[in-house]
């Protein structure tokens, strides 16, 4: 009898250690996963940031402080008296078929 179960082991060795070297990788692999550092995350909010600075389209101009051209200064202030005016002054009711005047010649006929 005991010849008889030493050649049961001896035949069921190379599966048990197949099985135990399953389980260990199996077991080593979920915990090399655990202890891998964490991937470094942006700052919050650096998505935002970034994508408001590429709406920007000439970032350097208040660094550039020279002069209008192309408005002379009588038009400029005479625009400006008009916006300024376009405020005060309330405003004229308007038609709503626009600008279409009806009159009537005022006899029956």
């Amino acid at each position: 009898m005991g010849d008889n179960t030493m050649t049961q082991l001896k035949k069921r060795a190379p599966a048990n250690r197949l099985l135990f070297s399953v389980a260990f990788l199996a077991i080593g692999m979920a915990m090399g996963g655990c202890l891998l550092p964490p991937r470094p995350e942006p700052p919050m909010g650096a998505a935002v940031r970034a994508t408001m600075a590429r709406q920007i389209a000439d970032p350097a101009a208040s660094e550039r402080t020279d002069s209008s051209e192309g408005l002379e200064g009588m038009a400029g202030a005479g625009a400006m008296q008009d916006y300024h005016r376009s405020f005060s002054e309330p405003k004229k009711p308007s038609s709503p078929f626009g600008s279409i005047v009806i009159e009537s010649s005022g006899s029956g006929k």
